[in-house]
C-alpha cells in the first residue's frame, strides 16, 4: 500500500466493519430459507431500529400492475402476517402510493409519512399497526423493481437523514440477495389456496430439472422441498415414500451435482442465476 492510498483509505472501525459483516453474512446464509425475511428483519434492527419490514417486487412490462410479496416480518409476526396477506391480496395491486418512483431505473430512496396516504389504506394497514413512518428503497434487475420497505411504530421517532442513508446502503446489499432468494423459493402466497406452498415446490423442481438436466423428477422434487427448508419425514410424507428414500435420492442427487451439502445446492443455484443474467446483459441468453 502507498502513502496515497493510505490517505484515501476509508475511516471506518473494525468493529463497526465486523459488526456490519456480521449481520450482512447471515442474510446472506439464509438465502433460500423459510427465515430469510425474519433474518433480514433480526440483523436489520441490529444497525437501524424498526418495526416491520417488507420485500416484494413489481412486473413493469405489464400493462396490468403486478406486485409479488417476498415476505414480511416485524415485532408482531404473526399480526403483520394477517394483515400483509390482506394487503397483498386486495390492494397491492391498485395502490398508488409508490407511483411517484415507478418507473426509475436508478435506486430510489422514499420517506413516506402516513399523512400523504390514501385514508382507506392508511386506516386499513397502518393504522392498525400504529405505523407512522416508513423507508422504501427500490432496486431495478430488467424490469422487475424489487423493494425493501421499513416501518416504524410511534414508539419511536422518524427516521432521521443519517438512518435514511444506512438504511439505503444496506439495502443495497439486502435487496440482491432478496431478488436471488426469490428466485429459488418463488414468491409468498397472498391467498387463500392452501395448495399454493406445494405449487411453488412442484415449480422449483421443474426448474432444478430444467437447469441440471442430469437430475431425475423425484431427484428433483426432493432437493426442491429441501431447498425450501423442509425435514425428511415431512418430505417423505408428502411425496409417500420412505424417510431412507428421502436422502437416498438427496445423496444421489448431490452425487450428480458434486456436491455436499443444502449450502452448495443454493450457490450452483445462484451462479447459474448470475450467469444467465451476465448473458441476457451481452444479448446472447
Amino acid at each position: 500500500m502507498t502513502d496515497h492510498d493510505a490517505d484515501t483509505t476509508i475511516d471506518i472501525q473494525l468493529g463497526q466493519l465486523v459488526f456490519m459483516s456480521d449481520a450482512l453474512s447471515a442474510v446472506a446464509a439464509a438465502i433460500g430459507s423459510p427465515d430469510f425475511v425474519a433474518v433480514v428483519f433480526e440483523n436489520l434492527t441490529r444497525i437501524v431500529d424498526c418495526d416491520s419490514i417488507h420485500l416484494d417486487y413489481e412486473d413493469e412490462s405489464l400493462h396490468d400492475r403486478r406486485v409479488g410479496w417476498i415476505g414480511s416480518y416485524g415485532t408482531c409476526p404473526d399480526q403483520i402476517e394477517r394483515t400483509m396477506t390482506r394487503y397483498y391480496r386486495d390492494f397491492a395491486r391498485i395502490d398508488t402510493t409508490f407511483d411517484c418512483i415507478r418507473g426509475e431505473r436508478d435506486t430510489q430512496l422514499l420517506q413516506l409519512s402516513t399523512l400523504r396516504l390514501n385514508p382507506e389504506i392508511r386506516c386499513a394497514f397502518y393504522d392498525t399497526e400504529d405505523i407512522h413512518d416508513e423507508c422504501v428503497v427500490t432496486y431495478r434487475v430488467d424490469e422487475l423493481t424489487y423493494a425493501l420497505s421499513v416501518c416504524r411504530a410511534r414508539r419511536l421517532p422518524a427516521f432521521s437523514l443519517k438512518e435514511l442513508s444506512i438504511v439505503r446502503h444496506v439495502a443495497l446489499i439486502v435487496l440482491p440477495l432478496a431478488v436471488a432468494h426469490r428466485r429459488i423459493v418463488g414468491d409468498r402466497p397472498a391467498d387463500a389456496d392452501a395448495d399454493a406452498p406445494r405449487a411453488d415446490e412442484r415449480m422449483a423442481a421443474q426448474r432444478l430439472t430444467r437447469v441440471f438436466e442430469k437430475l431425475t423428477s423425484r431427484e428433483s422434487e426432493v432437493c426442491a422441498r429441501l431447498i425450501r427448508g423442509r425435514k425428511t419425514l415431512d418430505i417423505a410424507n408428502e411425496l409417500g415414500i420412505r424417510p431412507s428414500s428421502i436422502d437416498t435420492y438427496a445423496r444421489r442427487a448431490f452425487a450428480k451435482l458434486g456436491i455436499e451439502s443444502r449450502r452448495q445446492l443454493l450457490n450452483l443455484l445462484l451462479d447459474h442465476d448470475m450467469l444467465d443474467a451476465s448473458a441476457a446483459r451481452r444479448g446472447i441468453a
